[in-house]
């Protein structure tokens, strides 16, 4: 249908909205995207007012005036549907009809995410069983091992153990010990992770800099001690210990309750934590404490349907049948509007007593299927032009980009998901998710591996090709180019961010911490810091986008301004080599205790 076909085909003294409407709703009836009454109403209007302007027809013309005419005298006739009119239960029904296809199409995108996740799952679980055969041979023979060498070391009492025990505790904190450090030099001997490695928690809370902007110098960090952060950060990786601690990357890890590193003193890391980002929105609004009050799942499915009814009477603006129908009003904004999205899929799939989340071991993969994919998929909903998230085990191509663009032997990480930028003709990594095992789930080795070592260096990375690609852009633009690390282990999930703080130093922070809720009635007080995670995941995904434009804007001038600005790369990471021993760092740890957050 043309926007002039109905008013060619149909002669003028029959001219009619209504037939307007029905020949509108029967040429578009396979297209949904056009079955709107603002869209429709529109056009129209539009129609009316080329014909009145330019048809050579006087009739045609006059008939044209005169539906205009009506149009101005009666605002109701094009600018809302009077309740119970012609018009009015015309557009419902079809309404009605394009909602319910949507719901239905849903269920049959959910029902093949399902499917493949049970696939996955049997798979799973079979080499699970096999992992668990070998590990508890593997950890017996570790714990004689242990003993044997705790034997020895007591025994021998040599220089070289007393050497080895003492020297962790060592910082130097002289500016004239501090200037011997002259690069990152982390040394690791295959035996025993550092402790340094993990990331220890703490409840203090630190006051961040609202203002978000950089008090500092892009080229220099320097504290108000008078040290220079970069030489702390090597000194600290001077000092004999594991590969993948932060300090040897040349990262400062900070942020929402990680306790302060030892490289620094507290004064110091109070500084560090002022410029931290932090969760945009911390009281959840009235509407959301309202609609929580309903304490069944059955109520809260009765308010659901209310606010779903409303939002298609949108177009409508009488709402005195809104109003009947629950003392809550719609969703005020966009985001309590992702909220109400997000709590009706877990009112639909997480929280019914027969979902397969409320089974006691769920495994990663419907972990993954049922909630975490999902979510970032509508996180994203609407911004397929400049974000993409692509769910699954996938390898991170700026790892091999790099390696390849440096000559070096390259190595293959993946994540259980990637964040992209969409550009002109190609898209950059600007972050990634790693699902540390089922919900509940305690797996101490993998939780480590991947969040204190596959987050930070996947996101460096990205830095890195980021810079790469656009070398002749500002150090200031690029520093404040943001990359994302999202984190699942046990029942929590955590947003890490890094930048290029200042030349040679990387701050990886974590800005948000949540616990990811499955049973309604006990947990419910959990959702709403849930959303607020992933809407400010959102905004900062869309902020990082933005700056890459920026720096692709700013690469025009053919000289480069980034070199130098990231800090060297001490080694390559080796899985079957800087793994090794997590489960045995200390003798109390267990599969209930995971060392890279102490049980408080």
């Amino acid at each position: 249908m043309t926007e002039y076909s109905y008013f060619k085909d149909t002669d003028f003294n029959a001219w009619d909205v209504v037939g307007f409407y029905r020949r509108w709703i029967s040429d578009y009836k396979e297209d949904a995207s056009k079955l709107n009454y603002q869209k429709a109403k529109d056009k129209l209007v539009k129609c009316l007012e080329d014909i009145a302007a330019s048809s050579p027809t006087g009739n045609e013309v006059r008939k044209a005036q005169t539906l205009l005419r009506k149009a101005k005298a009666s605002i109701s006739f094009f600018q809302s549907r009077k309740k119970g009119g012609t018009i009015d239960t015309i557009w419902k029904s079809v309404e009605i009809d394009v909602f319910s296809k949507e719901i239905e199409l849903e269920k049959v995108k959910l029902k093949h995410v399902q499917i493949s996740g049970m696939v996955r799952t049997a798979k799973e679980n079979q080499k699970y069983a096999s992992t668990m055969n070998k590990g508890v041979l593997s950890d017996l023979e570790g714990e004689f091992a242990e003993r044997k060498k705790k034997r020895s070391l007591s025994e021998t009492k040599s220089s070289e153990v007393n050497k080895y025990e003492e020297t962790p505790k060592k910082r130097l904190r002289k500016q004239d010990l501090v200037e011997k450090a002259e690069d990152f030099s982390g040394k690791y001997n295959g035996q025993r992770l550092d402790p340094e490695l993990f990331l220890v928690e703490t409840d203090k809370e630190y006051d961040a800099d609202e203002s978000n902007e950089h008090p500092f110098d892009y080229d220099e960090w320097t504290l108000k001690s008078g040290l220079k952060v970069i030489d702390l950060l090597k000194v600290a990786a001077g000092i004999n210990g594991h590969l993948m601690r932060p300090e040897v990357w040349g990262i400062v890890r900070c942020g929402l309750k990680v306790a302060k590193p030892k490289w620094c003193e507290e004064e110091e890391y109070v500084e560090i934590q002022k410029t931290i980002k932090q969760r945009s929105i911390i009281d959840p609004p009235e509407f959301v404490v309202n609609l929580l009050k309903n304490k069944s799942l059955t109520f809260l499915e009765m308010e659901l349907n209310k606010i779903k009814i409303k939002e298609l009477m949108k177009l409508n603006d009488d709402l005195e049948g809104a109003k009947q129908l629950s003392l809550v009003i719609a969703p005020p904004d966009a985001l309590t509007s992702f909220f109400v999205k997000i709590l009706s899929r877990f009112h639909q799939f997480v929280f019914p007593q027969q979902s397969i989340m409320q089974q006691i071991g769920v495994s990663e993969v419907s972990y993954g299927a049922y909630i975490i994919h999902p979510c970032l998929i509508e996180l994203l909903a609407g911004l397929e032009g400049q974000l993409l998230y692509e769910p699954g085990e996938v390898t991170l191509s700026s790892i091999k980009s790099c390696c390849e663009r440096r000559k070096c032997e390259s190595f293959e990480q993946k994540a259980d998901g990637i964040f992209l930028a969409r550009l002109k003709r190609s898209c950059i990594e600007i972050g990634h998710l790693e699902i540390s095992g089922g919900y509940g789930h305690r797996e101490i080795s993998r939780s480590t591996w991947d969040g204190c070592c596959k987050g930070p260096l996947g996101n460096m990375y990205m830095l890195e090709e980021v810079g790469e690609r656009y070398r002749k852009a500002s150090p200031k633009s690029f520093a404040n180019t943001r990359v994302y690390f999202v984190h699942t282990y046990e029942d929590k999930i955590e947003i890490w961010q890094m930048y290029n703080r200042a030349r040679g130093i990387l701050q990886w922070e974590r800005t948000h911490k949540a616990i990811v809720p499955i049973c309604y009635e006990e947990q419910k007080k959990y959702l709403f810091d849930f959303v607020v995670l992933l809407w400010d995941l959102k905004e900062g995904l869309i902020n990082t986008v933005n700056m890459v434009k920026q720096l692709q804007d700013e690469d025009n001038d053919g000289i480069s301004k980034l070199s130098g600005r990231l800090p060297p790369h001490p080694g390559k990471p080796d899985k079957e080599k800087h793994k090794k021993g997590i489960n045995n760092v200390e003798v109390k740890s267990v599969m209930s205790s995971s060392p890279i957050r102490e049980d408080q």
